[in-house]
């Protein structure tokens, strides 16, 4: 594995389980439930990886964000639409490290959820908050994977990964965060494909920009949303 920094970008298939769901209402009302979650990766605003990575001597330092989406599939009485669909997301730094015996590489990374809720309640308006602006950091998230690569030019590969994710989301439902919000861990499976860019050899500006070019992966489905 070549030292340098490395660019991936990816598209691909969350799936989680069901899990917990709490909602606080700041009137008091209490809803307590056996989330089923449909995640919708291909819908609205498409699931996506991206991450930037640091080898040296067969191990990497990588920050990656993954733009993951949980829909609730059993909304009970009293909820209209629930879902953390722009999104459930995570921004990790990871530890990978390339076995060369068996070619992959394995990794394991933590970091923090970024969630933007949109629930509407029989009761309430709709409440949703437009862009970047409905973002809160709103706990915390680990993961465990495994990539396979295949070489497909001297400077691009293609990248197959399995993985898992752990986070935990207490995100507001409301403009009062501190009363009125929703509980919500995740556990779900990714699969994910991508393209990457090997360490580039000389800084041109061709270079550099090959070097970015996987990015343009996860920047088409805001550029390009199917909704």
């Amino acid at each position: 594995m070549q030292d340098g920094v490395r660019v991936m970008g990816a598209l691909g298939q969350s799936v989680s389980i069901p899990n917990h769901l709490a909602i606080h209402r700041n009137d008091g009302k209490l809803f307590i439930i056996d989330a089923q979650y449909r995640n919708r990766s291909f819908e609205d605003y498409p699931y996506w990886v991206a991450r930037v990575e640091w080898w040296n001597q067969g191990s990497a330092w990588e920050f990656e964000g993954i733009h993951h989406k949980i829909y609730l599939a059993n909304p009970p009485k009293g909820i209209l639409d629930f879902s953390i669909s722009d999104g459930y997301n995570m921004f990790l730094i990871n530890r990978s490290i390339y076995n060369e015996s068996i070619d992959l590489i394995t990794r394991i990374g933590a970091g923090l959820t970024f969630s933007h809720p949109d629930v509407t309640f029989s009761d309430r308006p709709r409440y949703y908050v437009h862009g970047w602006a409905g973002h809160r950091i709103s706990g915390l998230a680990v993961q465990m994977g495994i990539e396979k690569r295949f070489s497909v030019t001297n400077t691009h590969y293609l990248s197959a990964e399995a993985k898992i994710t752990a986070a935990y989301s207490r995100t507001a439902i409301s403009d009062d965060y501190h009363h009125d919000y929703a509980v919500a861990p995740d556990v779900a499976f990714h699969f994910i494909i991508g393209i990457g860019s090997n360490p580039i050899q000389e800084a041109s500006v061709s270079s550099i920009l090959g070097m970015v070019a996987p990015l343009a992966l996860p920047i088409s489905t805001y550029v390009f949303p199917n909704r």
